[in-house]
């Protein structure tokens, strides 16, 4: 097991015993942990060694001690929460992905006030006592029954709003490369044979940059897949190989999906599920009928998936 994250306490427990589950074959563990100390680990252990109990009991009234200093940094409105709650909790059968939309309207303010916050200070103190208010409110409600319908609105509230807050400068992806030393390797034959080459002529792909538009015979592609899909779906978008190629160009500005590019595309497929959305849903001003029909229609987004994911995965690689 590889630790590049601290962990303290009970997570530290539960992170670092997965290694002792069983399995055919398994016979010793290895954790390499490149933040804590044996001190840490140590300490985080030694209360849950032989018999754990409770200091003092959880006092309810302390979650609306947190909700009062989130209110004071005025970052949300009463009427922007009671309009997300319409649409968050309606009925599923009435729920459709055009909601989505609604409901990053409903939040997109809040971000905007947070953003204009000039001390990082207050950005850290608002979003460490929003992500301890959705903790520790989801903890209660297991318990006992708060009885409070405002708060419980805005506990929805809240957790569509820590999602879209921007991520902190230290939050990256992990570059291990230059900080692992190759000590001890083991030569050890795993085959032998030799390969056969078919007898003909090979062809190189041309290489395009990562931010220009894709290659005339790409287009061509393109235009013959979207007319294919207009005649099995009864659709009319003519001009869809340009919005797909918009969806492109805001991908490739994301950092981590050029990262992640590089990998097969099933894995890559993982952080592509996790975009497309936020994606379509920056580009439905502009958009908005193809970006109501991906939305509200699962087939035609099937079948615009089945286009546009390798072709985001081809073209970020190139990046």
């Amino acid at each position: 097991m590889y630790v590049d994250k601290k962990l303290t306490g009970i997570k530290a427990v539960q992170t670092l015993s997965c290694v002792n589950r069983s399995c055919r074959g398994k016979t010793e563990t290895f954790i390499l942990d490149f933040v804590s100390s044996r001190e840490d680990i140590e300490k985080a252990f030694q209360d849950y060694y032989q018999a754990t109990g409770v200091a003092e009991t959880t006092d309810p009234n302390v979650i609306y001690d947190i909700k009062n200093v989130l209110d004071s940094f005025m970052i949300y409105q009463d009427s922007e929460i009671d309009a997300l709650a319409k649409v968050f909790f309606k009925t599923s059968k009435q729920q459709g992905n055009i909601d989505l939309a609604k409901l990053n309207g409903f939040i997109d303010p809040a971000v905007d006030r947070y953003n204009a916050l000039t001390e990082e200070q207050d950005k850290m103190d608002f979003k460490g006592a929003l992500a301890k208010f959705i903790r520790l409110y989801s903890f209660l409600t297991h318990i006992i029954s708060l009885g409070d319908e405002n708060l419980h609105k805005f506990h929805a509230y809240a957790k569509c709003l820590l999602r879209k807050l921007p991520k902190d400068d230290t939050e990256h992806t992990p570059d291990i490369g230059n900080d692992v030393m190759l000590q001890y390797y083991r030569v050890q034959k795993v085959s032998e044979g030799s390969i056969v080459l078919a007898n003909e002529d090979g062809l190189l792909k041309q290489r395009t940059s990562g931010g220009g538009l894709p290659l005339e015979d790409e287009k061509e592609v393109l235009s013959a897949i979207i007319q294919s899909l207009n005649e099995r779906l009864g659709t009319n978008f003519t001009e869809m190989d340009k919005v797909l190629e918009q969806f492109v160009q805001d991908m490739a500005g994301n950092q981590e999906m050029v990262l992640r590019s590089k990998n097969p595309l099933d894995l890559f497929k993982i952080i592509y599920d996790n975009t497309i959305m936020d994606v379509v849903l920056g580009r439905m001003t502009k958009n908005q009928e193809f970006c109501e029909k991906y939305l509200e229609d699962e087939e035609f987004r099937r079948e615009v998936d089945k286009v546009l994911l390798p072709l985001v995965h081809e073209r970020l690689s190139k990046i």
